[in-house]
């Protein structure tokens, strides 16, 4: 009996991705303008836009009512290629 509820786990296991991912394999669309457009774009642009206006964009004011922003590692402020962003 113990070895029918292991088979049983595993097999849920499995499929529970199936489940969730169901709209993504059936259809072929992809979750790629989550994290991109709504974060990652934003934050490129307002580097672009400090840099260019000759600022260190040491704070971001327009999110969560302020917080920094070269101090955050995913804004990417110090990143080499960061700098295409800036034209």
């Amino acid at each position: 009996m113990s070895r029918r509820k292991d088979i049983t786990a595993i097999l849920l296991l499995l499929l529970a991705p199936l489940f969730f991912l169901f709209p993504t394999i059936t259809t072929g669309a992809t979750y790629f303008a989550r994290d991109l457009t709504y974060l990652f774009h934003p934050w490129r642009s307002l580097n672009g836009h400090m840099m260019q206006a000759g600022k260190m964009p040491l704070w971001n004011s327009f999110e969560m009512g302020g917080m920094p922003f070269l101090a955050n590692c995913q804004s990417a402020v110090l990143y080499p290629l960061s700098m295409f962003f800036y034209s």
